[in-house]
């Protein structure tokens, strides 16, 4: 059997970790060689402090507190449009050398793994474009250019979960109930390009503390593995 991804995706307090994990355990029972990839590992290393030390956009700054672009002067303009171009192509750089070290190498080294991966670099675009306000169809160009750097999923589960109940459960993550239903709408538009790419996606709502749907969906993807 060759590797297999198999990612999780959706907005913090989803319950991607909780899925992913119950998954990872079902499948080493019964005898499989699964890797568990937190894909956000990277996100404290010293390169990307490194690149927040010398960014022009601080990432303690909040949102709201960021100038205007019609309120900058052109130097700053400049420094900006730098930045929004410079810095994604270096993030997406680490998530790449990131890919082939705990991916691509592995698999080819060992035949019928699991990858699981918690998160994946859909989650960086969809953040690149939330960050510098880049609308769904500049979006889906990127997901299609950097679509071949990384490997293909051969399962996609998208985890839904409504704003209030995600504000909840993460409070700490989220500025405010708006900011926290701003990304869920980012989050919808990135499940609609990728249903349109990708065969192997299933939707799957975690609204409800009752966790039975979502523990069912893992059990009949495991009886297809099989």
């Amino acid at each position: 059997m060759k590797p297999r991804l198999i990612l999780f995706l959706g907005m913090d307090g989803s319950g991607k970790t909780t899925l992913a994990q119950y998954l990872c355990e079902n499948l080493r029972e019964r005898g499989n060689a699964v890797q568990y990839i937190w894909y956000f590992t990277n996100e404290r290393s010293r390169f990307r402090n490194l690149l927040r030390r010398f960014s022009i956009l601080k990432p303690e700054r909040k949102r709201e507190e960021r100038v205007r672009p019609n309120q900058q002067s052109c130097l700053e303009r400049l420094q900006f449009h730098a930045f929004k171009t410079v810095y994604p192509l270096l993030i997406l750089s680490d998530y790449f050398i990131f890919t082939l070290f705990n991916f691509w190498i592995p698999s080819l080294l060992k035949q019928g793994q699991l990858f699981i991966a918690d998160r994946y670099f859909y989650d960086v675009i969809l953040s690149f474009a939330d960050e510098f306000t880049i609308p769904k169809e500049k979006m889906e160009r990127s997901l299609r250019r950097y679509h071949h750097l990384f490997p293909h999923p051969d399962q996609i589960f998208f985890l839904s979960v409504l704003p209030d109940m995600a504000f909840a459960r993460k409070t700490a993550d989220y500025s405010s109930l708006t900011r926290c239903k701003e990304i869920h709408r980012r989050y919808l538009e990135l499940y609609e390009l990728l249903r349109a790419s990708h065969e192997k996606i299933r939707f799957i709502d975690t609204s409800t503390s009752d966790k039975t749907e979502a523990q069912r969906a893992m059990d009949e993807y495991i009886k297809l593995l099989e």
